[in-house]
């Protein structure tokens, strides 16, 4: 047997009234939930961006670091002979490259450019201290570390 329509007529209030609250919870709820997940997201998005700039600025520190290192030793220098003049003028040469790159950077990838740019002006100016008959200095870490 069908049910004819004018069966709905029968059905007592509070099932309607029940029937119709549970269908705007479901509705009420699903928007909760996608403003819910909206405002995570953007929360998320928020914190990779704020992890990306503190890396990038531990990064330039880094970087920096060398390259004032790098700038100490080129103003110490007394260079005694022609070659150990040549590697003071690339070690001088790569200062200004690692201080044009780091000013620039804008990702973490761009200031450890930088820092091995100061880390080979640091490696010609121990060769050059090396050629003088001095001390080697401090050491020095690996290219790309």
């Amino acid at each position: 047997m069908m049910a004819d329509m004018s069966d709905i007529k029968h059905i007592p209030p509070f099932y309607l009234l029940l029937i119709f609250g549970l269908v705007a919870s479901v509705f009420i709820f699903k928007f909760v939930l996608q403003v819910w997940n909206r405002w995570t997201l953007e929360q998320n998005r928020r914190e990779l961006e704020r992890n990306r700039r503190n890396d990038l600025l531990d990064a330039k520190a880094r970087a920096q670091r060398w390259i004032d290192r790098l700038g100490s030793e080129i103003m110490m220098a007394a260079p005694e002979g022609k070659e150990a003049k040549q590697l003071v003028g690339l070690a001088s040469q790569r200062h200004a490259g690692a201080l044009g790159q780091i000013n620039s950077a804008q990702t973490v990838a761009q200031a450890t450019v930088a820092q091995d740019v100061a880390l080979e002006g640091l490696y010609y100016m121990r060769d050059a201290r090396t050629l003088m008959g001095e001390l080697e200095g401090p050491p020095l870490p690996e290219l790309g570390s």
